[in-house]
């Protein structure tokens, strides 16, 4: 597989997991720091795979 379609690929997964967790808490009637905190985490890194994959040149 090719860096440049792994890093969008890898980029578009964690920006969905971003969002399935920012939603969890709703469904599941919790607390919301920690998966706050993880989507967060999991939205910054998947931006940074995003335009990194941008950035490789073919």
């Amino acid at each position: 597989m090719d860096r440049k379609i792994f890093d969008f690929a890898a980029g578009i997964v964690l920006i969905l997991f971003s969002l399935a967790l920012l939603t969890m808490p709703v469904f599941l009637n919790m607390d919301a720091f920690i998966p706050l905190i993880l989507s967060l985490v999991s939205f910054i890194l998947g931006v940074g795979f995003f335009f990194m994959g941008h950035d490789e040149k073919e």
